[in-house]
């Protein structure tokens, strides 16, 4: 079994949203210096940390991954959001507005509203900018997305 589909379901949507947060970083990059004020050597790397910090808070609050859900209100949020913004990915910011940038990205991804099913995985304005987040619990329904 990928770690992705491994219990409990939430994982799989926390990895979806990791994987995102990557891409946007990620792409960022190509539109230096708009996208960020320098190029940070952001990589595959960082999105393992990620993922292993994720699994490793998972798994603390479903038993070691015994249970096969969890309610998104037990997920340490402050836990994901501080260690994403201020070692994994944060640690390599030095810029205050990259970093308070690289931050609302972070707090707007991983929050309890992340697993509604009106939730919007950018902060567009206008409707019609908006990116709805793919209804799916498991690592083959975000991939079809």
């Amino acid at each position: 079994v990928d770690r992705t589909d491994r219990q409990p379901v939430e994982r799989c949507r926390l990895h979806f949203l990791l994987a995102f947060l990557h891409a946007v970083v990620l792409e960022r990059l190509r539109y230096f210096p708009v996208g960020w004020s320098k190029k940070y050597e952001f990589s595959d790397a960082d999105q393992a940390c990620g993922r292993d910090v994720i699994d490793a808070w998972v798994d603390n609050v479903s038993q070691g991954g015994k249970l096969s859900n969890i309610s998104p209100d037990k997920i340490p949020w402050d836990a994901i959001q501080s260690i994403l913004g201020e070692a994994i990915y944060g640690g390599r910011v030095d810029n205050e507005f990259d970093h308070a940038v690289l931050k609302a990205f972070i707090k707007h991804l991983f929050c309890e509203e992340s697993f509604n099913s009106d939730f919007f995985l950018n902060m567009a304005t206008t409707q019609e900018d908006r990116v709805r987040s793919p209804d799916g619990r498991k690592r083959g329904d975000f991939l079809a997305w």
